[in-house]
């Protein structure tokens, strides 16, 4: 097999910077998405918003609340990319790392489908996501926290939608490296 393109997600300022502006979207569409959500499980699970109060001691615990869940799930997104690496390739090799802002896991050397590497990316996404939406009825006293914490994700994953986005155009037949700057596709 030969390697017929390179999708460098660290390296390219330009993308770095269009995918920003995508995140931002996705955030403020989730948040927005979110709230039509809390509103049909309010009617569903008849419970109502319970309010925090706004003191600052109140918004000092939310903070650190939401950065500590937010790196949690971090480490999760990227524990659940490395399973799937492993579930479809056991001998592969995984690691994972901090670049650029970024934290990724990879799988240099293993290659993978197309479907294969698109699962591998919206997995994370999916079951996280899906994860915090089923908790908002228990977490009923902390729901803006964890209405912005699954925007916030949902806004993190913009990296996995953009190479899902390319392998989409790429032929089915392609063969898939994960490098810790993007993928490498083979034909």
């Amino acid at each position: 097999m030969k390697k017929w393109k390179e999708i460098n997600l660290v390296d390219d300022p330009n993308t770095l910077k269009r995918l920003s502006r995508y995140s931002l979207i996705i955030l403020i569409a989730s948040v927005i998405i979110l709230q039509v959500i809390i509103g049909i499980l309010q009617a569903f699970y008849q419970f109502s918003k319970a309010s925090v109060p706004l003191d600052i001691k109140h918004i000092f615990i939310e903070l650190i609340s939401f950065v500590v869940l937010f790196m949690m799930i971090l480490i999760i997104h990227e524990a659940i990319h490395g399973f799937f690496f492993k579930l479809f390739d056991p001998n592969a090799t995984v690691k994972f790392g901090y670049q650029t802002g970024m934290v990724y896991a990879s799988s240099p050397g293993s290659r993978y489908t197309r479907t294969q590497i698109i699962v591998i990316a919206l997995m994370p996404c999916l079951i996280i996501t899906l994860t915090l939406i089923a908790l908002f009825p228990i977490v009923v006293p902390h729901l803006a926290l964890f209405d912005i914490l699954t925007a916030t994700h949902l806004s993190t994953c913009i990296g996995d939608f953009y190479l899902i986005n390319q392998l989409l155009k790429a032929p089915k037949d392609v063969k898939v490296e994960d490098t810790k700057k993007g993928i490498t596709l083979y034909l």
